[in-house]
């Protein structure tokens, strides 16, 4: 094969798997604790409600949601930020790339699970799970990563 062929096979390639397919919905998260007054998103910690500290460190101050379904989130933040029995407050913005969907949830932190590298994750349960926009944004959710899951299978012949 001439590196020309060689060329017009990966674009071939290209042109059929884009790499866009297998991403997910991007899930950004805003953190309160009611009980203490923390706040935490786009890269800032925040002490107190009515304070005037706040911490910048875009590494740092980020909330990641690795588990979530319809009761209950596992949510990834920097240590110290709530505790068993706190009330928070946790804003999610699902963004599908057509539209953005988000849910403020009320929440009280059920288990924390200490994490590597000054991380914790806080176990809450999610006390207005009736909440209309959290039912669309799971439902939204869950049907992506059925279409991203349905082509992987057709993709290897399953």
């Amino acid at each position: 094969m001439s590196d020309q062929d060689s060329n017009e096979f990966k674009d071939d390639i290209e042109s059929l798997f884009n790499p866009e397919d297998f991403n997910s919905f991007k899930l950004d998260a805003e953190f309160t604790n009611e009980s203490t007054g923390i706040q935490i998103g786009n890269g800032e910690r925040i002490f107190g409600l009515h304070s005037k500290k706040i911490e910048k460190d875009k590494n740092k101050f980020i909330i990641e949601i690795p588990e979530f379904d319809e009761e209950s989130l596992h949510i990834s933040l920097p240590e110290k930020s709530g505790a068993v029995g706190h009330k928070i407050l946790v804003y999610i913005k699902l963004d599908t790339g057509k539209q953005i969907i988000e849910a403020e949830l009320k929440c009280i932190v059920k288990e924390v699970r200490k994490d590597e590298n000054e991380r914790e994750t806080l176990v809450v349960e999610i006390l207005d799970h009736e909440n209309q926009n959290w039912k669309y944004l799971l439902k939204t959710y869950a049907e992506r990563q059925t279409q991203i899951i349905k082509f992987l299978k057709e993709a290897k012949g399953w």
